[in-house]
């Protein structure tokens, strides 16, 4: 739910988690392994390229306790997203498993991490924007911003006038 940005969905599934009385302590630590096995696909996916093989998965891949059929799965669901990204997605949920640990409200401070999580913006390194840009001006092509700020909307005031009466 957290890689398809679908917050309600996460809240929902956190809900269940809630509603069946898992141990807390169990729970975010499974929840923390799980985002550092995904972390180890991509970064064993990224150095050993598309030729992971079928037999042995090789390199960090190995360190995870996936079946073949659920590392197939995991590598489905990060296409499209960066070790960076993944990196950013671990920290945060570490922070809100962290925090949950010590508060007395965890539930809260879990669900503003998935909040978090599920709106996390991907950021790419400048070395790859740059290469993006050189690209598209090779080519002749403008680049367009697709996720363009805003310019802010400013409303006029009217103005004051004042109003003199003669008596």
């Amino acid at each position: 739910a957290v890689l398809e940005q679908n917050t309600e969905k996460c809240f929902l599934l956190l809900d269940q988690v809630f509603k069946g009385s898992v141990d807390l302590r169990s729970f975010l630590s499974d929840y923390l392994v799980h985002w550092r096995n995904l972390l180890l696909v991509k970064i064993s996916e990224e150095t050993k390229g598309a030729a992971i093989e079928k037999e042995g998965l090789g390199g960090l891949a190995e360190l995870c306790d996936f079946t073949s059929e659920e590392m197939k799965m995991a590598r489905m669901q990060l296409d499209g997203f960066s070790t960076f990204d993944l990196q950013c997605l671990f920290e945060l949920a570490e922070k809100s498993a962290q925090s949950a640990l010590t508060s007395i409200f965890p539930r809260y401070l879990i669900e503003a991490g998935l909040a978090r999580m599920s709106s996390h913006v991907p950021i790419r390194p400048l070395s790859e924007v740059v290469t993006k840009l050189e690209t598209w001006l090779k080519s002749g092509a403008a680049p367009v911003a697709v996720n363009a700020p805003r310019s802010p909307v400013v409303a006029k005031r009217p103005e004051l006038t004042q109003s003199t009466s003669e008596e």
